[in-house]
């Protein structure tokens, strides 16, 4: 009888030892699945994190090319209208003076921030050889110069003084000043252009090289509105030599 309790003694304990086995497999185990569900919780919230930048950076790239298109549109167009004046035409559904309605339209104009004489001069001043000024609309003081301008001019000519000082005569200065400073001239008034804006060609005129020589030029004017209350509206004169300069 002593024998047979002892072995059933040996039975429950083994029982008892594989029920505990199987326990602690069975917490092992939970562990193990917690473990992996968080770990892929994390990834999960990685992918979504990931995916969310992408989306964002997507989006930041295409209204970067979007802008990007708009903008080279709009210089590939003025490009072509300072060549040549008389055989530009603006892109279709521009209208007459199509360009600048671009700026506008495409957030690059008043309300841009200035952004819109900024990127017209530096569209401008990458052109190779050509002479440039940025003046002031009011004074006509020049404000910026092409590097082929400097060449032309010298730098002590171009820094501070107006436009009309590059001129080889007196009264030449006076009719350049008053055809330029007017903020809605005649020729302009009935083109139905951008408020404050207008464009035009002057024809010949007599300027004075550094050496104190006159040479005739062709002389294109666009002027160009105010850009907010820190960017008054200015013109931008592009003068073609009629012959070459020393």
């Amino acid at each position: 009888k002593l024998e047979t309790e002892q072995q059933q003694v040996a039975m429950l304990q083994a029982t008892l030892e594989e029920e505990r086995a199987i326990a602690e497999r069975d917490q092992q185990l939970r562990m193990q699945v917690e473990t992996s569900l968080r770990e892929n919780q994390k990834l999960l919230l990685q992918a979504r994190q990931a995916q969310k930048e992408a989306e964002e950076r997507a989006d930041r790239e295409a209204a970067t090319a979007r802008e990007a298109v708009a903008n080279a549109s709009a210089a590939h167009w003025l490009l072509q209208l300072l060549r040549c004046p008389t055989r530009a035409t603006p892109p279709r559904g521009l209208g007459a003076l199509g360009g600048v309605e671009v700026f506008v339209k495409s957030g690059i104009g008043r309300s841009g921030g200035g952004r819109a004489q900024l990127m017209i001069w530096q569209v401008v001043n990458s052109m190779s050889n050509v002479t440039a000024l940025l003046c002031d609309a009011q004074t006509l003081k020049i404000i910026e110069a092409s590097e082929k301008a400097f060449s032309l001019w010298g730098s002590s000519a171009i820094r501070g003084p107006s436009l009309t000082s590059l001129l080889y005569e007196h009264s030449t200065a006076s009719w350049l000043q008053s055809e330029l400073t007017s903020l809605m001239p005649a020729f302009a008034a009935s083109t139905g252009c951008v408020e404050g804006f207008w464009l035009r060609e002057l024809g010949c005129v007599e300027f004075r090289s550094k050496l104190g020589s006159a040479f005739d030029s062709s002389v294109i004017c666009a002027r160009l509105p105010e850009d907010g209350p820190q960017r008054p509206a200015v013109v931008l004169v592009i003068v073609e030599p009629l012959q070459i300069q020393d």
